[in-house]
């Protein structure tokens, strides 16, 4: 079956795709059925889609799959290349990275805080002020320089502070 692939840019920068593949059609006529192949294009697609949706589409155009990332962990990330690859875009690319560190901090810091309310009870000072610390190691696990210096996005994912992995 015949495809063909669009990159759909969006009002905030931000690229979307679409496949439509090809389409029969039977036209019913005196003669007998008429079986007709076409392929849809995306305005048609579009109309398809609730206002709101559709709205936010800036334009598109076709695009090679093949220029479309493998590895979708910045996928919030991409934006249109031109005709050259999908790239990412570093800045938000951080904002990703950072976002997937809170989501693997929270539970560790949830637990950091029992911990605490149980040291408190029975008045450990010790235990308490170790908590403490342990809880801004991890807070200030968004903020390793690493992140920011990271010029790539291979770079960026080697960026994972112990904080995250030995709690």
């Amino acid at each position: 079956m015949n495809s063909k692939t669009y990159i759909l840019l969006y009002n905030d920068g931000s690229i979307g795709f679409m496949t439509v593949y090809e389409q029969t059609r039977v036209t019913h006529t005196e003669d007998g059925d008429m079986v007709e192949y076409y392929m849809p294009v995306p305005a048609d697609e579009l109309k398809k889609w609730p206002e709101a949706a559709r709205s936010t589409v800036k334009s598109y155009r076709e695009i090679d799959p093949a220029l479309i990332p493998t590895d979708r962990t910045f996928r919030d990330a991409w934006r249109d290349g031109g005709n050259t690859k999908v790239k990412i875009d570093m800045k938000r690319a951080r904002d990703v990275w950072r976002e997937k560190m809170r989501k693997v901090r929270k539970p560790l810091l949830e637990a950091l805080d029992v911990e605490y309310q149980r040291a408190d009870e029975r008045d450990d000072t010790n235990a308490k002020t170790a908590i403490a610390q342990r809880k801004e190691r991890l807070r200030d696990v968004t903020d390793h320089p690493d992140i920011a210096d990271a010029r790539t996005p291979d770079e960026l994912k080697e960026v994972w502070p112990e904080e995250l992995t030995n709690e």
